[in-house]
């Protein structure tokens, strides 16, 4: 029953863990294709964005795509 619980416990933490550093490295891979298409970052540096992200999760995303993907940037700026 021990066991049980333990693993219970577990797995929601392992999940966010899971799903954290899955945004963190989607983060990482668009922030290097922006990079490529010689389009800054703002705010932060690359690896900040990353632990950013990592650390806070889908909110750290939200506040990225913000910054980097959405109409309230300046509108020559954004892709189409």
């Amino acid at each position: 029953m021990k066991d049980l619980v333990l693993v219970l416990t577990l797995l929601p933490v392992l999940a966010v863990l899971l799903a954290h550093t899955l945004l963190a490295l989607g983060v990482s891979r668009e922030a290097a294709r922006l990079r490529t298409a010689q389009i800054p970052l703002y705010a932060l540096t690359t690896s900040a964005w990353v632990l950013v992200v990592f650390l806070t999760g889908i909110i750290g995303l939200l506040v990225f795509w913000l910054i980097h993907h959405s109409a309230l940037r300046d509108p020559g700026l954004v892709r189409r």
